[in-house]
């Protein structure tokens, strides 16, 4: 609401959680899992509900926020390295956490965590990238229903070589499925959900920005806006009709 409002991120001691009350921001007390945890993402449900998700240099970790104080909770990780970067709050028992995991072979794998109001667990994601490459979901996650959900970002389509395409999937309250992009985008930063559709950004591998528009199976590519040569689009949000991209 215009009175409750967070904002995450790191600092030189850890962790950094602000919140805005209507009339200013304050820095928030927040656990530090490790010696240099850094918040990648939070998602509120209510003003006693929320989760943030990070990593530190030697796992990852998920808070919640109970209306009082964070504090973290428990989760298993598949790998023996795994980072989280995106959370997507729908309701107290539908929460989804997205990364990647590296199982120590066959190269990264897609990382997706399920709240269902008691614990997390991992569900079953594509990894459409040949053995000995990777699938990244740094794009974060949006939900706007227990039935619609996406998640972005790359992965590596030629084995053995360093050679990117966007990696965009959705959730259909049953399922995780791939949904192909159109010819151009490498990678994707941020997808922000709306009813039915949502919008995600990212450049190519040449620097180009890159402004996608996804409607269930259809990927279509929009215009946007370019402030120079190379631009870099790395954010946006979405509510209905009312939309805000920004970058650099």
């Amino acid at each position: 609401s215009a009175s409750d409002v967070w904002a995450v991120g790191g600092d030189s001691v850890g962790t950094l959680i602000l919140h805005w009350n209507g009339t200013a921001w304050s820095t928030v007390k927040s656990p530090n899992p490790g010696k240099f945890s850094d918040i990648a993402s939070v998602s509120a449900v209510s003003a006693s509900d929320a989760w943030a998700v990070g990593n530190d240099t030697s796992a990852p970790f998920i808070l919640h926020w109970n209306g009082k104080t964070w504090a973290q909770v428990a989760a298993s990780f598949p790998g023996t390295i795994d980072d989280l970067n995106g959370v997507s709050a729908v309701s107290g028992n539908d929460v989804w956490a997205v990364g990647e995991y590296y199982p120590g072979s066959t190269g990264y794998r897609t990382l997706i965590l399920h709240w269902n109001g008691k614990s997390w667990s991992k569900v079953s994601s594509p990894d459409p990238s040949p053995p000995g490459g990777g699938n990244f979901l740094y794009g974060g996650v949006s939900a706007v229903s227990a039935s619609d959900a996406w998640t972005v970002g790359d992965y590596y389509n030629k084995s053995g070589a360093v050679s990117l395409a966007a990696l965009i999937l959705h959730w259909n309250g049953h399922v995780w499925s791939q949904t192909r992009s159109p010819s151009g985008p490498d990678e994707l930063t941020q997808v922000s959900a709306e009813s039915a559709s949502a919008w995600a950004v990212g450049q190519t591998n040449g620097g180009a920005g890159q402004l996608l528009r996804l409607r269930g199976t259809t990927v279509s590519a929009t215009k946007e806006p370019s402030a120079g040569v190379t631009y870099t689009p790395n954010a946006i949000h979405a509510a209905g009709a009312d939309a805000w991209l920004t970058g650099s």
